[in-house]
């Protein structure tokens, strides 16, 4: 039982970091009392996952050994014992601009290694509790209230989970716009409706496409387990 604490579910793997990095990060985690394991680098990890599960993944910037989107595609495959795992990037803060092109296609957030003492352990704490994202293109209709009029604008799903989504656009809107939404999920008659809050914005040209990340709000009667029924199918 102590082994599987110590490698397993409800710990965290360290992939790739130097030593003055996972000194840091080990630092900022003391206070959880989460156990830590480390990696050399990402071949080392890839050959973890088929047996090994982890509740978080904290990663360099980059990998001293594989691109970072090689990685990240091996680590959310479908099938993949990490597809739904909590993942930082660690970085320093002249790569962080480069770094964040990964949020959203892979790794959740970035953290510098300046900042990691201050917020790596209520960071990983969040994700920790937020519900895995799958990767999903449905179309879908957004609808903005301002200057008293209602824009109406069509869009597509990038990704989905329980607790929000990226959404791919024409128009972009700053953290905090609460908006309405209708999603068209595939074999359902009616569309899925409800109400979201913006919490960022994508980073064109660092992320392929125009768009936002919406987090829900609220849902019409019976949406919400509609939605609930379609990302455990896409997830088995």
């Amino acid at each position: 039982m102590a082994k599987e604490r110590e490698y397993g579910l409800g710990s965290v793997l360290l992939v790739g970091l130097d030593e003055a990095a996972v000194g840091h990060v080990h630092e900022a985690l003391v206070p959880t009392g989460v156990p830590v394991a480390t990696v050399a680098d990402g071949r080392a990890a890839l050959e973890l996952a088929p047996a090994r599960r982890f509740s978080g993944l904290i990663v360099s910037y980059p990998l001293p050994d594989l691109p970072m989107s090689v990685f990240l595609d091996a680590v959310r495959r479908r099938g993949s014992a990490w597809q739904s795992t909590a993942l930082l990037l660690v970085t320093g803060i002249a790569l962080r601009a480069d770094s964040e092109v990964y949020v959203g296609r892979g790794a959740n957030r970035v953290v510098t290694i300046e900042e990691a003492g201050l917020v790596l352990s209520g960071l990983l704490e969040r994700l920790l509790a937020t519900a895995p994202r799958v990767a999903i293109k449905v179309p879908g209709r957004i609808e903005v209230r301002a200057d008293n009029y209602v824009r109406r604008v069509l869009c597509q799903t990038w990704n989905m989970s329980a607790t929000g989504m990226l959404l791919r656009g024409p128009h972009t809107y700053p953290p905090a716009t609460e908006l309405g939404f209708e999603l068209f999920m595939p074999g359902d008659v009616e569309p899925l409706r409800g109400r979201a809050r913006v919490v960022r914005q994508t980073l064109p040209p660092r992320e392929p496409m125009p768009g936002i990340g919406v987090a829900f709000s609220s849902f019409a009667n019976g949406d919400e387990a509609r939605l609930r029924v379609h990302l455990q199918r896409l997830m088995a």
